[in-house]
């Protein structure tokens, strides 16, 4: 076992994964309603989703949750790995993002744009903007933001997003930001200002809201996975 093989030292993986088949999964999670959003589990469908919905007639309405373990403390030579799989019911109407994020309770701010609608001071991971059906890889350290992209994703299908952390052997903060889409290499993200070790712990996060007033709007989250691999055997 890799904690036996490490003893007395902590473990060198630490690891994360709800497929939220059953209520109990949520509570991994810290949710928060977001202008009257809803979030609860159905199985009406793949055994078992997290459904975040919109308010019907409310415009920027929806839900976001954050894993209750902040783990995400990283320092050089670690790789971390974030899988979230989601569908939305409209697909262009809404504004998402999906990675990791120092805690917050309004990682969307309702603007939706690239530019301005990510509020937290420090996250990683993708996000679509509103009104759009393309996404961006995109980074925020003390609240300066760079991205890249823009990736296209089928709007009306389930999609894997993947990002994974590469963190410099060397050099603090410097680090390479990969993602892929359904299993396929879309892009990545070259930096030298990523939180690092601890100055920012942050934790896997999903935020959904919607982008317009014209009924119910839904995002189902199938499942999170993550996974840190520590450079060095000990893990603050």
């Amino acid at each position: 076992m890799e904690i036996l093989a490490n003893f007395p030292r902590a473990p060198k993986v630490y690891e994360f994964f709800r497929d939220f088949d059953m209520e109990q999964e949520v509570d991994s999670f810290t949710g928060t309603a977001l202008s009257s959003g809803t979030a609860a589990v159905t199985r009406d469908e793949r055994f078992g989703v997290l459904r975040l919905s919109g308010a019907a007639t409310t415009d920027n309405s929806g839900y976001q949750i954050q894993a209750d373990q902040e783990a995400f403390s990283l320092k050089a030579g670690d790789i971390a790995k974030v899988v979230w799989r989601c569908v939305c019911s409209d697909g262009t109407q809404d504004e998402v993002f999906a990675g990791v994020s120092i805690t917050d309770t309004t990682i969307l701010d309702g603007t939706g744009t690239l530019a301005a609608g990510l509020t937290p001071t420090d996250c990683v991971g993708l996000y679509k903007p509103d009104g759009a059906t393309n996404w961006y890889v995109v980074l925020r350290r003390d609240s300066v933001q760079i991205s890249s992209g823009p990736i296209a994703v089928d709007p009306t299908a389930y999609v894997d997003l993947a990002i994974q952390i590469e963190m410099d052997a060397v050099t603090a903060g410097k680090a390479k930001i990969m993602a892929w889409v359904n299993g396929t290499f879309v892009g990545s993200l070259d930096t030298t200002t990523f939180p690092y070790d601890s100055e920012e712990i942050l934790t896997p996060s999903f935020a959904f809201v919607t982008g317009d007033a014209s009924g119910t709007k839904t995002c189902d989250v199938d499942l999170v996975a993550a996974q840190i691999v520590c450079s060095g055997a000990v893990r603050a």
